[in-house]
């Protein structure tokens, strides 16, 4: 049979953008919903606001502290857990900042069987995100993090049943409030598509006692 080892996939990447965050809408006493703000749920509620002029929203950084969680149902049931899993952050510059300007994300993870109790996501990455500096001095320039490590076989196969929760912290930082806006996380791994030894062709699909 052909497996994934004799395929060359290429490493895939997972985006899990801003729009899937967890986010309320506050509304100030007295007002409806259209008087309300989106914040979001994580410490220091940072609020999501246009970005630009082109109509689109992202959640800004209000302040060093403020997070930002996810559910992540789709890596786990197509990542190889066999191989390293690598993590990076991309954000935006919203003002006209300074060249040296830089910011240090943290992103922390669970792995959530079937069956478990959900927590808040507090596992450190083997490699941390390093320190990102701006570089220029123009709005609106994207940014990508350099990359962070998830050590192979750091997960066990019953992972891939069930899911995973990511947490993103914007930590220690020159930019001041409100000047970036947090994009996305991009989770790139090893996929595991073929049936391995061992396994039944509808594992992911077949209950824990494999009915």
């Amino acid at each position: 049979m052909i497996r994934d080892k004799n395929i060359e996939w290429q490493r895939k990447s997972r985006f899990i953008s801003a729009q899937e965050l967890a986010f309320t809408q506050t509304v100030p006493s007295g007002t409806d919903a259209s008087g309300g703000v989106l914040t979001g749920l994580g410490a220091g509620a940072p609020d999501v606001a246009e970005v630009s002029t082109f109509g689109f929203g992202l959640p800004r950084v209000g302040a060093a502290g403020n997070t930002w969680a996810a559910i992540d149902l789709v890596t786990p049931r197509e990542m190889d857990i066999e191989h390293e899993i690598g993590v990076r952050v991309h954000y935006m510059t919203l003002g006209t900042v300074a060249t040296t300007d830089d910011i240090t994300w943290i992103v922390l993870y669970d792995q959530v069987d079937v069956g478990e109790a959900v927590i808040a996501p507090a596992t450190a990455l083997d490699t941390a995100i390093a320190e990102h500096r701006q570089g220029v001095a123009t709005a609106l320039v994207t940014h990508r993090t350099g990359r962070g490590i998830i050590d192979a076989n750091t997960f066990d196969k019953e992972a891939k049943r069930g899911m995973l929760t990511w947490s993103v912290e914007a930590d220690a930082m020159d930019y001041s409030a409100n000047e970036i806006a947090l994009i996305g996380l991009e989770i790139d791994f090893m996929p595991n598509l073929t049936v391995r030894p061992g396994q039944k062709v509808g594992f992911l699909n077949r209950l824990l006692s494999g009915a």
